[in-house]
């Protein structure tokens, strides 16, 4: 399923681009949301054109402070065709080939949908790990578009070999990030298609890249998984999840109080 070389670049670089593996399931997924949209944007009384394509819809959805934005982030990591990417062999099996004995999912996909414009930038994930999604030494990250992610669009931004620094500290910005002046100086934007995955190690550091049109829109989603047989109950790792604040709590100021619970 994997060849040598990708599971070397995995070990060596931190992770994989695997090109085109899940055309079928996205574009089932992609069906699934417009017809969710479509239908709310009836109930609420927006107009919609029988021809209007994915992302001109997400754009209508999408507008900020509405209750049909929450409704799509919420509703999203849970319908059917998400939930079968997330247990599709095809991403068992690359996951196996790197060597998780019993690959679990850790938590519910994330949706992201990011958009042009200041009140939208801001909200963007400067150079981060995906410290919730660690449950042990043995965990990586799978990420996927929905829509086209590259220069122009948007896409995520990648630091090779920092996979192998362990977990760096971060500090408490509008997210938790990493300062960029612990940043190396080698990263790579990465161009990739609905339909690709990458699978990268979760301790790897990676951000999302805002894109250069002047009405851009990336819609991509990702989930963790670890090695079952990698925890240890109650150490470093196993524990990381608890000390982590809520983004809204985050955004409201109560990050001290704020903590992440056992699974999304």
């Amino acid at each position: 399923m994997l060849t040598s070389q990708e599971i070397q670049q995995y070990n060596e670089e931190g992770y994989i681009h695997c090109k085109g593996i899940l055309l079928d399931e996205i574009n089932a997924l992609i069906n699934e949301l417009t017809i969710i949209i479509k239908d709310q944007l009836k109930k609420n009384h927006i107009p919609t054109d029988e021809h209007e394509d994915f992302t001109t819809l997400i754009k209508k959805i999408m507008r900020p402070k509405t209750k049909e934005r929450q409704f799509i982030y919420d509703i999203a990591p849970r319908i059917d065709t998400i939930r079968k990417i997330q247990v599709s062999e095809k991403i068992r099996d690359r996951v196996k080939a790197l060597g998780f004995e019993v690959p679990f999912v850790t938590n519910l996909a994330t949706v992201r949908m990011d958009f042009s414009g200041e009140d939208e930038t801001k909200y963007l994930k400067g150079p981060h790990q995906d410290l919730r999604l660690i449950r042990s030494k043995k965990c990586c990250t799978v990420w996927f578009p929905l829509t086209p992610c590259n220069t122009e669009n948007g896409s995520i931004i990648f630091y090779p070999r920092t996979h192998k620094q362990g977990i760096i500290k971060h500090e408490l910005v509008l997210n938790l990030e990493i300062p960029r002046d612990q940043l190396p100086n080698n990263k790579v934007l990465l161009d990739v298609a609905p339909g690709d995955v990458l699978i990268f190690d979760s301790f790897s550091i990676h951000e999302s890249k805002a894109g250069t049109l002047n009405d851009y829109i990336k819609v991509a989603a990702f989930f963790g998984v670890n090695d079952a047989l990698a925890i240890h109950i109650d150490d470093e790792y196993d524990l990381l999840r608890n000390d982590l604040p809520y983004f809204h709590d985050i955004l409201k100021g109560k990050s001290e109080e704020a903590k992440q619970p056992s699974y999304y």
